[in-house]
């Protein structure tokens, strides 16, 4: 259960499953192990759409040992706002496919309610689970303003 402005996962543009076998834990760009490809589908994601950003860019390089998504989440937002980018929000029952060069946000919820999310991948190291997550946290943009 979403409530408005909650987020439903860690809020900022970032890319889904890019290998991580740095020694600072952050994604490897510059010799990942795979490739991975991604089939995402929300039911009832107009309470809180995945947002993509499309188009071509070329993000800086950031120095080792910064987080990546932290630089990048900024340089995202401005080359949407110079319409360099596109911002797309996924349709809700609808299957979309990307990969792990596909930048995108989960967003804030702009109403309450419950958001059926689900994401198949491909070409990763990651072992099959069969593993079922339930949403046990959200996160939030201003923690006392309450609810």
């Amino acid at each position: 259960m979403l409530i408005e402005n909650w987020f439903p996962c860690i809020p900022g543009f970032h890319h889904d499953d890019v290998p991580r076998n740095n020694v600072d834990g952050q994604p490897n760009y510059d010799n990942p192990e795979y490739y991975s490809k991604h089939a995402m589908a929300l039911v009832n994601g107009e309470v809180c759409p995945t947002e993509f950003a499309l188009g071509e860019c070329e993000l800086p390089k950031v120095e080792e040992g910064e987080v990546i998504y932290k630089h990048w989440h900024n340089d995202v937002v401005k080359l949407l706002k110079e319409k360099k980018l596109r911002s797309f929000s996924a349709p809700t029952n609808q299957i979309i496919y990307f990969d792990w060069q596909t930048i995108h946000q989960g967003t804030q919820a702009v109403k309450a309610g419950w958001r059926w999310f689900a994401r198949a991948s491909i070409n990763t190291n990651r072992k099959p689970t069969n593993e079922r997550r339930n949403q046990v946290q959200v996160y939030l943009a201003e923690p006392m303003a309450g609810w």
